[in-house]
């Protein structure tokens, strides 16, 4: 995509709840921009009504979508 990422990333977990974060940061005409990618899974997903999803799977996703990140002239 010609933009060059600085990657940062880390998880957090605590009370059956897991945070996985990605932040992606460039410069460009000396204004910085950053992307941040945030997955938030539990472990109560089924109690609360929702679904079980694979994080890996949506990581996945994402990083696709931001493969495809261009600045517009």
């Amino acid at each position: 995509n010609g933009v060059s990422f600085i990657e940062t990333s880390y998880e957090d977990g605590a009370m059956g709840k897991t945070d996985s974060r990605k932040r992606y940061t460039t410069l460009r005409r000396g204004v910085c921009y950053q992307i941040d990618r945030v997955i938030v899974t539990t472990h109560y997903a089924k109690e609360l009504g929702g679904e079980d999803i694979d994080p890996k799977g949506v990581e996945h996703k994402l990083d696709q979508i931001l493969s495809t990140f261009r600045f517009v002239e």
